[in-house]
């Protein structure tokens, strides 16, 4: 009978191939505890100037769009003065005598005390072969007015979660929750046209009368000092790691 004996490297290796306990044993997974909640605040935006479209005719004078365009600029600063007027629009468009004359929409932002005789004004800075009218005024927000507002309730709405966090801690200490997942909804504030989910059978218009239509239609001329309600809601995901058992 003969006897084999296996030399002390053959045995360190097959030693190093045997499985072990811990190599067998799955690691333990995390689990994600988590909590869908959202909570809402509402703030008041106010809107300190009201946004103005003049209309202004020219009776036409062959092609001089530039000569043109800075007469209607001197003649919307004879309505206000210290405001930047922005051309927002002009078209060349023939009256039924057939004479071309272009008619401009200008855009400024004016504070209130300057409202109540500006048709006046208008028509004062108005002349023989350069007519012109309010097209429009609306109070509403400007972008860094609503901006501030938005900024503000965040903040709260920030606050809100950091306190519901706190109230969880309290009633599960065996956990240590975190914001996972955030995202904000407004609602509210100057409507647009175009809002409604309704269609709306509308005439077809020029561009010029769009803009004046669409102006009117946010708001017309609304009084001194309009607010409008904003209500953002934060949709948020609040979530735990924890261990299950063995």
């Amino acid at each position: 009978m003969h006897k084999f004996s296996l030399g002390p490297l053959t045995a360190l290796a097959l030693l190093a191939l045997a499985p072990t306990s811990s190599a067998l044993a799955e690691p333990v997974k995390p689990v994600s505890d988590t909590i869908d909640m959202s909570v809402s605040v509402e703030e008041w935006v106010k809107a300190e100037t009201a946004r103005v479209i003049l209309v202004v005719d020219v009776a036409g004078q062959g092609d001089g769009g530039g000569v043109q365009r800075a007469d209607i600029i001197k003649a919307a600063a004879a309505v206000a003065d210290r405001v930047e007027w922005r051309v927002i629009a002009m078209e060349k468009v023939s009256d039924s005598a057939g004479l071309d004359r272009w008619r401009t929409a200008l855009e400024a932002r004016l504070p209130e005390a300057m409202l109540a005789s500006l048709a006046e004004r208008a028509k004062r800075a108005s002349r023989p072969g350069l007519q012109i009218r309010v097209g429009a005024i609306k109070f509403e927000p400007t972008l860094p007015e609503l901006e501030a507002v938005r900024s503000t309730m965040r903040k709260k709405l920030y606050t809100r979660i950091k306190e519901e966090i706190a109230l969880l801690q309290q009633v599960f200490p065996d956990r240590q929750y975190r914001v996972e997942n955030l995202r904000f909804d407004v609602r509210g504030g100057p409507q647009q046209d175009g809002d409604s989910d309704m269609p709306v059978a509308r005439p077809q218009r020029s561009g010029m009368e769009e803009i004046i239509v669409t102006a009117n239609r946010v708001g017309g001329s609304g009084g001194g000092g309009q607010e409008d309600k904003l209500v953002m809601e934060a949709m948020v995901t609040l979530g735990s790691f924890i261990t299950p058992p063995p």
